[in-house]
């Protein structure tokens, strides 16, 4: 009997590390709808406060959760379908109010080819829509209902996806000494073209070379730079913009007024349209260098 239980307790330790070591929030429950396990990451992801997470007030926990979606009802809906149907897996999107984004799955556990309970799962994939709601951006030409330009448009959708202060795209002059903006999103609104030198700011750093991150401090990294003070800036993110011919050609940069945060998402935001910002300055340029030659 002693040996039962000894296995019986392993097994359930095992059960509990492994529920916890997983990235996912995890919740168990009976084949009654009772709650067994929650894994701390779950907690973590719904931000359950630790006095509330420890209680058995499964109804408070529940409330904590709905409050913080755009569409509580449809959550509930979608919990009573999986239950109904009795399908061994489904999965669920769950929207929030602040635009996170949980994919939501649920599996059933048998015992003896009898239900048992199921297993529920949460995963955040909000950096993955994001991303997802970007290239379907570009690639549907979103800019053009609005009657805009494809780079204005472009700096100020992604300083709403990525919640930054600024975001601009500058060109490069011929001597790679100067760089004027050709779109420039400053705090929620398209501003005007500036010009501005390259010495003594986070950009020199960057122009031809590769994607740099200054996470915080960035002012008085680069004390002579104006800008950054008149920005109230705190953290730069800049990468890099070549031709197709592998010539520096300008530079997308992102700041804020406050460290930055979602590095990685910033990141892959970047990289994924740098190719076609790139593209654009070049199409300009050649635009230009025409209307040029028909003018002499």
């Amino acid at each position: 009997l002693q040996r039962n239980w000894r296995n019986k307790e392993e097994a359930f330790l095992t059960l509990e590390a492994t529920l916890e070591a997983t990235d996912n929030g995890i919740v168990v429950v009976n084949s009654a709808g009772k709650v067994l396990h929650r894994n701390h990451g779950f907690n973590e992801m719904w931000g359950i406060p630790k006095e509330l997470a420890n209680s058995d007030d499964e109804e408070a926990i529940l409330n904590h959760m709905l409050d913080q979606l755009s569409d509580p009802d449809k959550f509930k809906l979608d919990e009573q379908s999986a239950y109904k149907n009795a399908e061994s897996e489904a999965l669920y999107v769950v929207e929030f109010k602040d635009g996170r984004v949980f994919e939501r799955s649920s599996r059933v556990m048998e015992k003896n080819g009898r239900l048992a309970g199921r297993v529920w799962s949460f995963r955040d994939v909000s950096e993955r829509k994001r991303i997802e709601a970007l290239l379907n951006f570009i690639a549907q030409r979103g800019w053009i209902g609005t009657g805009g330009d494809f780079l204005p448009a472009l700096t100020k959708y992604l300083g709403a996806m990525l919640a930054v202060d600024y975001v601009y795209i500058g060109k490069l002059f011929d001597d790679q000494k100067m760089v004027e903006t050709v779109a420039y999103y400053a705090r929620g609104e398209i501003s005007e073209a500036i010009s501005y030198a390259l010495e003594g700011t986070p950009c020199k750093n960057i122009v031809g070379r590769e994607l740099t991150l200054y996470r915080e401090g960035v002012q008085q990294l680069f004390p002579a730079d104006l800008c950054l003070v008149e920005m109230q800036a705190e953290s730069y993110l800049g990468m890099p913009l070549w031709d197709s011919a592998g010539r520096p050609i300008g530079l997308i940069s992102v700041l804020d007024t406050r460290p930055m945060e979602n590095i990685d998402l910033v990141k892959a935001a970047l990289r994924l349209v740098a190719a076609s910002v790139a593209l654009e300055l070049e199409r300009q340029s050649e635009e230009k260098a025409l209307r040029e030659e028909r003018d002499r």
